[in-house]
């Protein structure tokens, strides 16, 4: 073969063709120089010479009998060994034995039904198998064909409304305080306490069929003429209930002593004190306010329980007679069961 020196374009051939077929003649020649370089390789499976690019084998053919172990005696068993030792889920035949043997369970006792049916009725709003059988306490694990008989039991007559998991899990204590606390604690405060989202409290709301329950506390309710009044009874070590809620949550007190008598502190414009807006036009949410200061103020008089009206610009200017006055309403030294500020 003529030798080849390479050059900075392409390789040349030092042979005396004609320039013609110069390219064409080193090329042939780089090509059988190649060919004479590589070493012949023959297939693992049926001896015969590679003359692909394999490396062991000629064909798929070869390839599949080498991997089913046709050649290579014992190689298919050594495959299954190593996939059982690495997966618990890969078990072949074994598979089939461990769901015969999950059939093979005694059916579910007479007192293992009387638990279960227990557990219904004190806990209805359950829908989750694993949890049911958890609150059942049975002395045994269930396997898959009693689990899905229990699961077919608890959904006998139950709509696809349902709590999630994380309310499922809570015992009946914590239900019937849930529903206590409803009426006397504001529905956002219930939140934190309960860690529940918006979503979760109306629907335990719904669900319970509480109609009647603390709205939002709002920052406004403990203004700084509450606080004075407050800072009052705190002085004459008068013990009293703050932000009572009367008539199914329907109204908000703002001071209870004995549950006898019911203080009321207004606002001079939210309440709109008639010494100064006797002769104006109200606003939409003065008219609503005093609507319902009228009503609730019926409905306490009805009740047989005492009254007091403390104005905001009577805190203001003369909290020295409503100090004394306070000590002889608190006796029952006044007649009247309704007491307005303007009026001592």
């Amino acid at each position: 073969m003529n030798q080849i020196k390479e050059n900075r374009k392409h390789v040349v051939c030092e042979c005396k063709e004609s320039l013609e077929h110069r390219s064409i003649f080193c090329r042939e020649i780089l090509n059988e120089s190649k060919l004479e370089e590589k070493e012949k390789k023959f297939c693992i499976v049926c001896g015969s010479e590679i003359k692909g690019c394999g490396n062991k084998f000629c064909k798929k053919e070869c390839y599949a009998q080498y991997r089913t172990g046709k050649k290579r005696p014992g190689f298919a068993k050594k495959i299954k060994q190593i996939m059982l030792d690495k997966s618990e889920s890969y078990k072949g035949t074994e598979r089939a034995k461990n769901i015969s043997e999950a059939r093979k369970q005694e059916p579910l006792t007479n007192e293992e039904w009387v638990k279960l049916k227990h557990v219904k009725e004190i806990y209805p709003w359950i829908t989750n198998t694993e949890i049911f059988i958890e609150k059942a306490k049975l002395n045994r694990a269930l396997k898959k064909g009693l689990k899905e008989e229990v699961h077919k039991f608890i959904r006998i007559g139950k709509s696809d409304n349902f709590f999630n998991v994380k309310i499922q899990k809570w015992n009946i204590e914590k239900f019937n305080n849930f529903k206590k606390d409803i009426l006397i604690i504001p529905w956002d405060k219930m939140l934190l306490e309960y860690d529940l989202t918006k979503k979760e409290f109306f629907r335990l709301k719904e669900y319970f069929n509480i109609v009647n329950y603390v709205y939002k506390h709002h920052n406004f309710y403990n203004t700084k003429p509450e606080q004075m009044f407050e800072q009052l009874l705190i002085n004459k070590n008068i013990e009293y209930i703050r932000e009572k809620y009367i008539n199914n949550n329907k109204w908000r007190v703002d001071f209870v002593i004995e549950d006898l008598y019911y203080i009321e502190i207004n606002g001079d414009y939210w309440h709109a004190n008639p010494r100064l807006y006797s002769n104006k036009i109200l606003t939409k949410v003065q008219e609503k306010n005093v609507k319902n200061d009228s009503l609730k103020k019926e409905f306490i008089l009805s009740a047989n329980k005492k009254l007091f009206y403390i104005w905001e610009m009577d805190l203001y200017n003369n909290i020295d007679s409503i100090d004394k006055f306070l000590d002889k309403f608190l006796i029952g030294d006044t007649h009247e069961n309704f007491v307005d500020s303007k009026d001592i």
